[in-house]
């Protein structure tokens, strides 16, 4: 079914590396996001949303593809997608859209120029080209004027920036003499962190209370260099004719560790890396202030709400991703009791089984971990060997297993079953 010419347009706005928690308006004193807060309180927030993969690439594919890492072929970085599967880019263009991309794509095996007319914008660092990104997405919205609906894809970088300060136990430029100088601003080291043991990051270098304290102090910062950034193509938007008929997507590809459990960047299953914040803003249609704890939500579900939302058919064999537009518009819908999170990463494959009241950690050899989302928000208790928690163990294998009914795999790709 082609797009009417009086269809919503659509405006994805995705940065990279942004933990969930890192979001003034939701309680983080130790940063200062005004423009986030703004569609916080001007659309729902899913405060249960997961990556699909929490790794930059992987999770990237799942976004435009609306299909796991296992099926669409991405399940580490720079591992190709699969040639078959479409993407938002080409689905939507062929069914009527003009499909527009600035800033960072970062999916293998595709060129974002024969998905999307691409736009200029963008560079590796975000603190040098996140402002051309955003200036080229308010150029844009200012001067679109043709009669097809749009699709504006905004692909910001920061806090992606954060990645480099772990190279600073070993380069002195990293400005980690200004410690003792901004040590009141600091935020404390996550509650998980051992300060005995203190960390080491993959590059090398030991990491103690106060180089991980200033690690998050410059993460935050990173954070609030690219709220401002979303804020201009949020207030372009605004400011311009089409602000009355589009909905407006802010999400991010995966968390940051941040000296959780001693770690840091990504690719784990704790909800430091995993869990991802995630706005929808559709003014008169979706729901404004909204605070939604309850519903389990997965970056899957971010192209089938955008396909939903334009009035066109799912992708082939979208399986698992579901609209998030019944949810948005306060109706009655009823939803998943789960939500699988694939990675490759750190010996893989394994699985995440996120419920509403345990998280399950799988892999195919069928070992597990157990956590209590109520009662250790820390994840530091692996409750996977206690009899007394047989029951939720049992029932997150049951749901992975039934996911795997679901999902089709990739033909050439080795992954795992039933556990």
């Amino acid at each position: 079914m082609p797009a009417r010419s009086s269809a919503p347009n659509i405006v994805f706005v995705h940065v990279d590396q942004m933990r969930h928690d890192a979001v003034s308006a939701l309680g983080n004193r130790h940063v200062s996001t005004p423009n986030i807060d703004r569609l916080v309180a001007d659309g729902t927030s899913f405060l249960r949303s997961y990556s699909a993969n929490p790794v930059c690439c992987p999770a990237r594919a799942s976004w435009y593809t609306g299909r796991a890492s296992s099926e669409h072929g991405v399940i580490q970085n720079q591992r190709p997608l699969l040639e078959s599967v479409p993407d938002l880019g080409q689905w939507m263009t062929a069914r009527g859209y003009a499909c527009f991309y600035t800033g960072k794509w970062h999916i293998p095996n595709r060129r974002v120029d024969q998905s999307f007319t691409l736009l200029p914008g963008g560079s590796g660092h975000g603190e040098r080209g996140d402002s051309g990104v955003a200036s080229v997405a308010a150029g844009f919205l200012h001067n679109y004027d043709r009669r097809k609906p749009f699709f504006l894809n905004v692909g910001f970088l920061n806090p992606h920036d954060c990645c480099f300060l772990t190279f600073a136990p070993q380069n002195p430029s990293i400005k980690f003499g200004l410690c003792g100088l901004l040590r009141d601003e600091l935020p404390p080291a996550p509650g998980s962190f051992n300060t005995e043991t203190g960390a080491a990051s993959r590059e090398g270098g030991k990491w103690d209370t106060e180089k991980v304290r200033l690690y998050n102090y410059y993460y935050y910062r990173m954070v609030e260099m690219v709220d401002a950034e979303v804020g201009r193509v949020y207030d372009a938007l605004r400011g311009s004719r089409h602000a009355e008929n589009t909905l407006f997507v802010f999400t991010s590809d995966h968390g940051e560790m941040g000296g959780h459990h001693n770690l840091f960047k990504k690719s784990q299953f704790y909800d430091a890396a995993l869990r991802v914040p995630l706005v929808c803003v559709f003014g008169g249609r979706a729901a404004a202030g909204r605070r939604d704890g309850e519903h389990l939500v997965s970056g899957l579900d971010i192209p089938a709400t955008i396909l939903d939302y334009a009035g066109l058919e799912p992708m082939p064999q979208m399986t698992v991703a579901r609209s998030l537009r019944p949810l948005l518009e306060a109706k009655p819908a009823k939803w998943r009791d789960y939500v699988v999170a694939e990675s490759n990463s750190a010996g893989g494959p394994h699985r995440a089984v996120c419920m509403k009241d345990f998280k399950a950690i799988l892999n195919r050899h069928g070992s597990a971990s157990l956590y209590s989302v109520k009662d250790d928000p820390l994840e530091m208790r692996d409750l996977a060997r206690d009899p007394k928690y047989a029951e939720p163990l049992g029932r997150a294998r049951a749901f992975h297993n039934e996911y795997v009914d679901r999902i089709v795999l990739h033909p050439r790709l080795r992954s795992f079953g039933k556990v």
